[in-house]
C-alpha cells in the first residue's frame, strides 16, 4: 500500500524543521584593538613610586582579550595609527628597527604611516616597511616622479571564520610641515578626503570597512562628515587625552589613543545582516597591575642593553621641576631657548613647541632625559630677521597653536628695521610647521645637533658637584 502525506502533515514537518533551527543568525562581533603615536616608548615609564606604560603590558592585554573573544567565537584585529618612530634613546638608537620588531611579537595585523616615520630619512623607513610582515598603509603618499603611491593603499583582511575587513590608509597632507620638509621633498602628500572616496570601491565588498588615519580628530571628523560607507574611522597624531578617545560622528565611531604608549583602545562592532552597528568602546590603561608579556619584555630588555649606560651619565642637577607645555609657554621650551642663545651667542633663539618631547623632573639630569626632550636630530642654525619678521612669525605661531607655538628667547621690545640675530633649528627654516618664510632666508649650520646643545648648557648652568652614573 502507498502512503500519502496530506497537505496538512507536509506543512507540519516543515513548522517542525524551522521551529528547531534558530529564527535569526546570531551577528558577527569584531574587537578592534588599537593605539597610535607611541614614539619610540617601547619601554614602561617608571615614577618615583610606579610603573606604566610599555609594549610589554600592551602585549598581555592584547593576548588576555584575543583569549577571551576566542572563547565567544569573536574576532579580534590590532590596528597602529601612526607615529611609531622618535622620541626615545632605544627610537633614535636603532632608527625605528625596534619598533616595527616589537609591533611582529605584538600581532599588529595593519599600521598607517604617520609623520615622524620619515625623521630617519625615507630610505630608512622604507627599509623598515619592506621587512614587516604586515601592510603599512598610506593612500595619498605618492612619489613626485611616478605619482604613484609608495606605499599599499589598502588591505583586506580576512579572518580564519570568512570575515572579511577593508582598511584604507591615510595621513595629513600636512605632513610636510609636520616633519623635517627636506626628508620628504621627493613626496607629494594629496587630499586624504579624496583619496579615501577614491579607494573606497576597493573595499566596498567586504564585510566592514574601517579607515585608518593619521589626521588628527579634526581631520577624522571631516573624514566622516564628508565620505561614505566606512563603519569607523581609527586614527592618530593629536596625543589626546584620555578623556578624549572617542565620539561618534553620523555613528561612525571616531577614536584614537593616548600617546607613548600608556593605552589601549578597544572599538566592538557588530556585523549582522551585512550592516557594522557600533557596540560601544573602551579606553585600557596600561597601569602597574597589568604584568608584562615576558617575551616582548625580553626583547625591550635586549635593546636596552644594546644602548647600554653611556648614556646614564648625570650631567647637571634642576631644584625645581621644568614642565614642558604643548601650544604655549613653556618653562622647559624657554630652557632650551635660552640654551641656543647661550651657544651661539645670537639676540634672539627660538624654538617650536612641538620638538619637545619630554620634561625635567627635579633632581640629577642624565645624557638619557637631554635626549628624551630633543630627540629630532636637528642641527642648531643661526639667521638674520628683522624685527617685523620676527614679530610676524610669532604671531603667526600664537594663532596656529600646537607644535608650531614658538617660544623666544632674547630681545622683547622688537625694532621692526633692526636685524637680529636668531639661533633656531634647521626644521624650521626648512619650512617645518608650516614658516615657509624661512625657507627663503640664507643660513648657518653651527655644526651641533640641538640636543647636544641643550646638555652643554645644563653642565655649564646647572652643575652637580657629585657626577656619577645614574641611580
Amino acid at each position: 500500500m502507498r502512503l500519502l502525506c496530506s497537505p496538512w502533515s507536509f506543512a507540519m514537518t516543515i513548522l517542525l524543521i524551522l521551529l528547531s533551527q534558530p529564527l535569526f543568525a546570531e551577528p558577527t562581533h569584531l574587537t578592534i584593538l588599537h593605539f597610535n603615536d607611541l614614539h619610540g616608548h617601547v619601554s614602561e615609564e617608571c615614577g618615583a613610586k610606579k610603573c606604566e606604560g610599555g609594549l610589554a603590558r600592551l602585549g598581555t592585554i592584547v593576548k588576555e582579550i584575543k583569549r577571551e573573544n576566542e572563547s565567544k567565537g569573536w574576532d579580534t584585529i590590532l590596528l597602529f595609527g601612526g607615529d611609531a618612530f622618535s622620541g626615545t634613546l632605544i627610537s633614535g638608537e636603532f632608527k625605528g628597527e625596534a619598533e616595527f620588531r616589537l609591533f611582529e611579537e605584538l600581532g599588529v595585523d595593519a599600521a598607517v604611516a604617520g609623520n615622524h616615520e620619515f625623521d630617519f630619512t625615507l630610505p630608512v623607513f622604507e627599509e623598515r616597511v619592506s621587512k614587516a610582515s604586515f601592510p603599512v598603509l598610506a593612500a595619498n603618499i605618492k612619489s613626485r616622479r611616478t605619482r604613484k603611491p609608495i606605499l599599499h593603499p589598502v588591505s583586506i583582511i580576512t579572518r580564519p571564520d570568512g570575515l572579511t575587513i577593508g582598511i584604507v590608509g591615510l595621513i595629513s597632507e600636512h605632513t610636510p610641515h609636520s616633519t623635517n620638509p627636506v626628508k620628504v621633498a621627493d613626496l607629494s602628500f594629496v587630499d586624504p578626503i579624496k583619496t579615501a572616496n577614491e579607494y573606497f570601491p576597493d573595499i566596498k565588498n567586504t564585510d566592514i570597512q574601517i579607515a585608518l588615519t593619521h589626521l588628527g580628530v579634526d581631520g577624522d571628523v571631516k573624514l566622516a562628515e564628508r565620505t561614505k560607507g566606512y563603519d569607523a574611522i581609527v586614527g592618530g597624531h593629536d596625543h589626546v587625552r584620555p578623556n578624549e578617545y572617542c565620539r561618534e560622528v553620523k555613528k561612525i565611531p571616531v577614536c584614537q589613543t593616548p600617546a607613548n604608549g600608556k593605552y589601549l583602545g578597544r572599538l566592538d562592532i557588530e556585523i549582522d545582516g551585512g550592516r557594522a552597528r557600533f557596540a560601544g568602546s573602551e579606553l585600557i590603561r596600561l597601569a602597574e597591575t597589568t604584568g608584562p608579556d615576558p617575551r616582548i619584555a625580553s626583547i625591550v630588555a635586549e635593546y636596552e642593553k644594546r644602548v647600554g649606560t653611556r648614556y646614564d651619565e648625570v650631567i647637571g642637577y634642576v631644584k625645581t621641576n621644568v614642565p614642558t607645555v604643548r601650544g604655549q609657554a613653556s618653562p622647559m621650551a624657554a630652557m632650551i631657548a635660552d640654551a641656543f642663545r647661550w651657544y651661539a651667542g645670537t639676540d634672539v633663539a627660538l624654538i617650536n613647541s612641538g620638538g619637545v618631547r619630554s620634561s625635567l623632573k627635579r633632581g640629577p639630569v642624565t645624557l638619557r632625559k637631554v635626549v628624551e626632550i630633543l630627540p629630532f636630530d636637528n642641527m642648531l642654525v643661526a639667521l638674520g630677521l628683522t624685527g617685523k619678521e620676527l614679530k610676524e612669525l610669532t604671531s603667526l605661531s600664537v594663532k596656529r597653536g600646537g607644535g608650531a607655538y614658538l617660544q623666544m628667547s632674547g630681545a622683547q621690545e622688537l625694532s621692526d628695521e633692526t636685524t637680529y640675530t636668531v639661533a633656531t633649528v634647521d626644521f624650521l627654516t626648512a619650512g617645518g610647521d608650516g614658516f615657509t618664510m624661512l625657507k627663503s632666508k640664507e643660513t648657518k649650520d653651527l655644526g651641533i645637533l640641538a640636543r647636544d646643545v641643550l646638555a652643554d648648557y645644563i653642565r655649564a648652568k646647572f652643575p652637580t658637584s657629585s657626577p656619577s652614573k645614574a641611580r
